[in-house]
């Protein structure tokens, strides 16, 4: 909004959900028509809100339109419009969680998880463990497994549905997470608030130190060994669609669990699996919301900063530092295709993967990854 009744202006304002918050940016760039030389004391922002604190003002907002907007509404077209606001608002205030979930994630999704879980008994806690927004036409927090679906592409078929359903099923029939993985759940989780590629780096480092990890680390990083550990159930399915690579859930009841979809072209491989468990195992840690539950798919409906910072925490956490360098020997050379390769065999990872690591790890310079790339991809 670039301009006010007043004649006041002010910046662009962008308002998402993102995850279990409310996304709110501006712009710090003059808007059209403003005079020369105007410019804003600040530039453009970010912040994160919980849900209540910006869907509450706004409903207010629109209830107070409708309520004094009658005195002065005198043309017949603003009076017409102002009459659909008001049927509008009141068909929203009467909407149930269920209606709710269906915006979210689509009618036909909703009914074909609801009717694959209620043959295990289970529909009523799929509805009834999103928290509703006081006398507001909103949920403040979406259940781990409706927030999965909401993250899914919307051609998901109903035979993935009824398959994700069965996983569902089976992590609300288990134990609770383990102690051991709810004493490594990150407290300061939500979106990124920085770089996101340098809080994955960190955070994986954070995660290598800890002690849960002896016997897991040797010349390589026995990722599924900790999963074990940790008593997160991984789940190895066939899904009809090729967009997702994995899916993480936890809380609400749920038993921690990790979905690799064989489909997905980044799974056919070991390499490309242990990648995916590693990804989901950070959305696991670091990407659940105040009320620790979880519920992330990822393909490319994902929000991309937690994607990335997923991505970077995978790759930090199979490739760390010190075994980068003790898998290329005494000889330490990093740019070259033979050694690269003998390095990320020992490491259990793709050379590529490896050689976009090894430049950010600063232990080759962006000609050598050009060029190295321009090898790898003609092998």
């Amino acid at each position: 909004m670039n301009s006010a009744s007043n004649g006041g202006l002010l910046p662009d304002l962008y308002l998402r959900r993102y995850l279990d918050t409310i996304e709110m940016s501006w712009t710090g760039s003059p808007p059209r028509f403003a005079p020369d030389q105007f410019r804003f004391t600040s530039g453009k922002g970010l912040a994160y809100l919980a849900i209540k604190d910006v869907a509450v003002p706004l409903w207010q907002a629109l209830e107070w339109v409708v309520t004094s907007g009658e005195e002065f509404a005198s043309e017949p077209a603003d009076r017409l419009a102002l009459g659909k606001l008001a049927e509008r608002l009141d068909a929203l205030r009467h909407e149930t969680v269920t209606d709710l979930m269906a915006h979210r994630i689509g009618s036909r999704v909703l009914d074909t998880a609801i009717s694959a879980l209620e043959k295990h008994g289970l529909e009523s806690k799929f509805v009834n463990d999103n928290e509703k927004v006081d006398g507001v036409p909103a949920i403040a927090r979406f259940s781990s497994a409706v927030a999965m679906y909401g993250g899914l592409s919307p051609k998901l078929t109903t035979a993935d549905v009824f398959t994700l359903s069965g996983v569902i099923a089976q992590a609300l029939s288990l134990a609770d997470e383990a102690p051991a993985l709810t004493e490594l759940v990150s407290a300061h989780s939500g979106p990124p608030v920085g770089v996101p590629y340098a809080e994955g780096y960190e955070w994986a480092n954070d995660l290598l130190e800890e002690d849960v990890l002896e016997g897991v680390v040797s010349s390589f990083v026995d990722v599924e060994a900790l999963l074990e550990r940790l008593g997160i159930a991984v789940h190895d399915i066939t899904l009809e669609t090729e967009s997702i690579r994995g899916v993480a859930l936890a809380g609400d009841g749920l038993a921690p669990s990790i979905v690799v979809n064989k489909t997905s072209l980044f799974n056919v491989t070991p390499f490309g699996r242990r990648f995916t468990l590693a990804h989901e195992l950070g959305h696991l840690l670091y990407d659940r919301t105040l009320a620790k539950s979880v519920g992330i798919s990822s393909g490319p409906w994902a929000p991309a900063g937690v994607e990335k910072r997923a991505n970077a925490f995978a790759a930090m956490f199979l490739m760390p530092r010190r075994l980068v360098i003790e898998a290329f020997g005494d000889e330490r050379r990093f740019n070259e295709f033979e050694h690269i390769a003998t390095a990320a065999k020992q490491l259990h990872v793709r050379p590529t993967a490896l050689i976009e690591h090894l430049f950010n790890l600063s232990l080759i310079d962006e000609y050598d990854r050009d060029r190295l790339r321009g090898g790898m991809n003609a092998v």
